[in-house]
Parts: C-alpha cells; structure tokens; sequence
C-alpha cells in the first residue's frame, strides 16, 4: 500500500490538470494478474471479468465496472477535498462510496490536512484525535476541536 507521502507528489502540468477531472492513481489503468484475473488495479477487490481472448479484453476495457475509480476526484472524497497537496498527491488507497454518493477512504492518510502535519511529525494527531469522523456511515469535523488543536501547534 502507498500512502500519500511527500515523497510521492507528482508536481506538473500535465498530472494536475488530470487530478482536476479523475483519480491519477486509478484512471485508464488495468490490472491483470497470473492467472489472468482483470481488475482496475491490484490493490482492487473486484475481479471485473478474466483475459480469454483479445475480444473479451476489449470489451472488459470498456465496461463501466474497470473505470469505477477513473472520475473519482480527490475534489469529491472526504477529508482529501479539504487537502492543499490533493492535485499532487498519488493515492493508491480505494475510494468507497456511502449509499448516499459521497466518497471516503476506510485508511488513513500519513497527512493530515485540518492540522498541517504530517504523520511523526512533531503535534501530529490523527483524524479521530481531531474530532474528525470519515467512515461508511457518515463525514464529520468538529471544528471547535480543531481549531483548539490548531492554536495548541501554534504555541
């Protein structure tokens, strides 16, 4: 798995303006493992069809189910929508979806935006330290908590 780190920022033109309309880690990309199991990527669970010929290939490509991840922006998932590294960042983390369309990642990321602070860095603390709640039930920020937090780091 590899989280957004400073390290993995992809800083140019031509990588920004695909992260303003798709996902840069998952877009136009195909998995197909050893035995010849097709997926979006590897770290996806859902298997979307198996290689048996060229034909069947292309039409997998095409299906709607390999581009799942392709236009799910950083812009449209919790926490990352309030990240200012979010059109740099290459995230292999699997975007989920609630049942009411909003977007959220079940792993944490190493950096957390409401602070500025990366994770081991000195006043790090994680989301749920923040009063931050992103899970398949709902996104909350408690941002009396946050802001306390913030006035903490700055001291």
């Amino acid at each position: 798995m590899v989280k957004p780190d400073k390290k993995t920022f992809v800083v140019n033109i031509p990588f920004f303006t695909e992260s303003q309309k798709h996902h840069t880690y998952f877009n136009r990309k195909l998995f197909i493992s050893s035995r010849g199991s097709i997926k979006n990527a590897p770290e996806c669970e859902e298997i979307i069809g198996n290689i048996n010929s060229k034909e069947e290939l292309i039409k997998l490509i095409e299906l709607e189910a390999n581009q799942k991840y392709w236009h799910v922006t950083k812009d449209m998932s919790d926490v990352c929508k309030h990240c200012e590294f979010r059109y740099m960042c290459m995230d292999n983390r699997i975007p989920y979806q609630r049942k009411n369309g909003e977007w959220y990642h079940k792993e944490e990321c190493d950096y957390n935006p409401y602070i500025g602070k990366w994770k081991g860095e000195k006043g790090y603390k994680n989301l749920n330290e923040c009063g931050i709640i992103s899970d398949e039930n709902w996104f909350f920020i408690n941002y009396n908590k946050v802001e306390v937090i913030n006035k903490n780091i700055k001291l």
